[in-house]
């Protein structure tokens, strides 16, 4: 089976919509060039193990501009989107986790 050619087109991060996100923060190092912004959302109810998180880049990137995964206070949970972060971006997977350690 041939190898999947990666597209040199870049994708703009898009932030999230609605009033139940906040920005945390965003990494403290450029990853592929640019900065992250995280965000995450107000858990559904009180007591909630996890929450979302949002991860868009401030600029066009290539491969992957968004990130959906989950946060429960110690670590990332998901799986396509986190398993893509993880092969791809491993260092902005670590950004992401002390920015919202950061957060708490």
């Amino acid at each position: 089976m041939a190898e999947r050619k990666i597209s040199s087109r870049k994708w703009p991060g898009n932030d999230p919509e609605g009033d139940d996100w906040r920005r945390v923060g965003e990494t403290d190092q450029p990853h592929d060039g640019v900065r992250w912004n995280v965000w995450l959302r107000k858990p559904a109810y009180n007591g909630a193990e996890w929450q979302s998180v949002k991860v868009t880049a401030i600029r066009p990137v290539v491969i992957k501009a968004n990130y959906h995964i989950g946060w429960n206070n110690s670590r990332l949970g998901g799986k396509r989107d986190l398993a893509l972060l993880h092969i791809h971006r491993p260092d902005l997977e670590a950004a992401v986790v002390a920015v919202l350690a950061g957060a708490a």
